[in-house]
């Protein structure tokens, strides 16, 4: 049943990304549909987290529900992993917005975030190996991993990012961008500006600099050469427009 029930919700995502894919940036009374379809993905996804304990059980039986005498180590590994998990999205709270300013970010972010489930697959292997009671309790076994293999994705691109411009020991430079297009959110303002990439970059900038500036407009960028070759923005200027 909960099998099923997974494959329908998954399911509805995919049926819901095509008609959002299309309509990502259509600026007409259409957009709203487009938000129709994301709040539908949304709702799935929560569902789907919501009866992931359970969807594991059912894919993956455990021994026990219940553990009457756990090892030092169960004890220590599921309080920490909680812990652990709440600290990896607590400092990516204050790097986000660095990757956010970092050339080519979306990829630095996804490149980084895979290695650290890579660490966290390496990480598990080892658990299995040298504990393999604590995957034995289905409560355990899904906190632990659920904190694991979320907090290693959000904070090896957070260390990643601040390895990169903290460490950067290259010259500032300064380059004119023209500004494709504008976009606000809840307290956010961001420019889309045409680089040397295929797509263009977002960048978020602060909102008296976002109003005085339109889309067509050249914007300055300030950047660095960061220590792990991505360049990241520290400085954005209104430049004269003729």
């Amino acid at each position: 049943m909960l099998k099923k029930e997974l494959f329908k919700r998954l399911f509805y995502i995919l049926v819901c990304i095509v008609p959002l894919y299309i309509l990502a940036d259509d600026k007409s009374s259409r957009r709203f549909i487009a938000l129709g379809f994301f709040l539908i993905i949304i709702y799935q996804l929560i569902t789907l987290v919501q009866l992931s304990p359970l969807i594991i059980d059912a894919f993956f039986p455990p021994k026990t529900y219940f553990e009457k005498k756990p090892t030092k180590f169960n004890k220590i590994i599921y309080p920490f992993s909680s812990f652990f998990c709440f600290v990896s999205v607590f400092l990516s709270i204050f790097e986000i917005r660095n990757i956010e300013n970092t050339f080519l970010g979306t990829r630095f972010f996804w490149i980084s975030g895979i290695l650290g489930i890579v660490l966290a697959i390496i990480i598990t292997l080892l658990i299995l190996k040298l504990s393999p009671s604590t995957y034995h309790e289905s409560k355990r076994r899904y906190t632990v991993n659920f904190g694991l293999f979320l907090g290693l994705f959000l904070l090896t691109p957070t260390i990643s990012s601040f390895i990169n411009h903290f460490f950067s020991k290259n010259e500032i430079q300064c380059r004119n961008f023209r500004i494709e297009k504008k976009s606000s959110g809840i307290r956010t303002y961001s420019i889309y500006v045409n680089t040397s990439s295929k797509k263009d970059e977002c960048f978020k900038i602060k909102k008296p600099l976002f109003e005085s500036i339109s889309e067509g407009d050249t914007i300055e960028i300030c950047s660095k050469l960061g220590f792990l070759g991505y360049e990241y923005a520290q400085e954005f200027n209104k430049t004269a427009q003729y």
